[in-house]
């Protein structure tokens, strides 16, 4: 008997878009598709968390011709996109892969047909839905004193002032697990107690937690990949600053933004009087602007 799905404009809409996609890259088969993810695994360490949804033929064949009840999830759409880039410059139907620097549009495009399938009352996709609470990072002492702006702050680069989301924008867990290294992890832990509860939000897939533990790892060169890692899945969930500091980062983490945003942080945590909060994304700031040596921080200095 064949298997009914049921009415869901949004996700026929963007199996469109990837059908259409899939064919301007030469219609590459399924299964070269997949036997090209380990190559791309390769080439962006950050997306290992690709391993974590399911990429095979018979996914690529459902996705793309609609036969699911919701929407793919974000990773799985970026390691099609990739593999498919590069495929399609490897036969000539692209004059060169443009690697990650086209996955910004394909997450907007994604997030659209998520806010629209909410609207209409239809699933996003299995094990994320609209009205899922994200688990609240570990409680941190808040001091009300005030904090005043270190001296080198006012020099921070200029940028757009980005736009911070409310809670209810930010309703939704993780459907990624978040795999860190105990590298990266120490280095998180180094900022203090605030950043080790951010660290442990960020482990119970809360977005806002994973987003600002990828500004503080933002800082080491060495963390650069885990960073953009956490990036990418805090922008699959719809979050806004994780999404601009990607659009800005096509190539490489933009670390100027990334001191922008940690300066932000730190000032919006100043003026709702929690000191430690604010100390945090200043030293964060800090660190990338001026990085520490082996006496003053446990951790080497970038590369």
């Amino acid at each position: 008997m064949t298997r009914k799905y049921a009415v869901h404009p949004p996700r026929d809409e963007f199996a469109a878009l990837l059908r259409a996609f899939h064919r301007d890259c030469g219609r590459p088969r399924y299964r070269r598709i997949v036997a090209e993810l380990p190559l791309v695994l390769k080439a962006y360490p950050q997306l290992r968390i690709a391993e974590t949804v399911s990429f095979s033929k018979s996914a690529i064949s459902e996705i793309l011709n609609g036969r699911r009840h919701g929407l793919p999830d974000p990773i799985w759409v970026a390691c099609f996109v990739l593999c498919c880039q590069r495929l399609a410059a490897a036969s000539g139907r692209l004059p060169s892969d443009p690697g990650r620097s086209t996955l910004p549009r394909w997450q907007a495009a994604l997030r659209k047909a998520e806010d629209k399938a909410e609207r209409l009352g239809l699933p996003v996709r299995h094990g994320c839905h609209p009205s899922a609470s994200p688990s609240p990072p570990a409680a941190v002492p808040q001091n009300p004193a005030p904090v005043q702006s270190p001296a080198w702050a006012d020099e921070a680069p200029l940028v757009p002032r980005p736009r911070f989301p409310d809670v209810a924008e930010r309703a939704v867990v993780l459907t990624s697990t978040i795999q860190l290294s105990e590298e990266a992890c120490e280095h998180v832990a180094s900022f203090g107690d605030h950043a080790r509860g951010l660290l442990a939000g960020a482990m119970a897939r809360d977005p806002e937690a994973v987003y600002q533990v990828a500004i503080l790892l933002s800082g080491d060169r060495r963390h650069s990949d885990a960073a953009i890692a956490l990036l990418m899945a805090a922008a699959a969930t719809r979050h806004h600053l994780a999404l601009v500091l990607l659009q800005e980062s096509p190539r490489n983490l933009n670390r100027r933004l990334a001191v922008a945003h940690a300066h932000e942080l730190a000032r919006l945590a100043a003026e709702n009087g929690d000191h430690i909060a604010a100390v945090t994304f200043y030293e964060c700031a800090a660190r990338v602007i001026t990085p520490p040596s082996r006496s003053q921080h446990s951790a080497r200095p970038p590369t």
